[in-house]
């Protein structure tokens, strides 16, 4: 009895890409703008005044010493981001996630911060927000 073989094209168009599939990494030189996957970069001492990153998965990032004046991060995630000496001068963070974040010495005066997820953030002066703070920390 012959045994049946496989098609060399069946091998080529789908168990060879399902083999190589990885999954979605950020892409760190990836310019900015609205959904952009920045989880876990390093973008300290960047530039990204007035930048759009509606959106943008920013979980992780390292934003020490950045510049994001005029930066629009309405419904960005910035879980656990280090945001440490930042420049967010007229930043809109409206409804943004920033939970576990580290905004120790950044200035957050006169920042919108409706909607923003503060939860186990370390707040401007060091203390950690209380689960469930919204919009400031508590």
């Amino acid at each position: 009895m012959r045994r049946p073989r496989l098609n060399l094209a069946f091998c080529a168009a789908f168990i060879v890409p399902a083999l190589s599939a990885s999954p979605a990494r950020a892409a760190c030189d990836d310019p900015p703008r609205p959904g952009v996957n920045w989880a876990g970069c390093d973008k300290s001492n960047a530039n990204l005044r007035g930048a759009d990153l509606q959106g943008a998965d920013l979980g992780g990032a390292i934003f020490r010493h950045a510049i994001l004046q005029d930066a629009r991060l309405i419904g960005a995630n910035l879980q656990r981001a280090d945001l440490r000496g930042a420049d967010v001068t007229n930043i809109i963070l409206v409804n943004a996630n920033l939970g576990r974040a580290i905004l120790r010495d950044v200035n957050l005066r006169g920042v919108d911060l409706t909607g923003v997820t503060l939860g186990g953030a370390t707040w401007t002066d060091g203390r950690i927000c209380g689960v469930g703070s919204t919009g400031r920390c508590r």
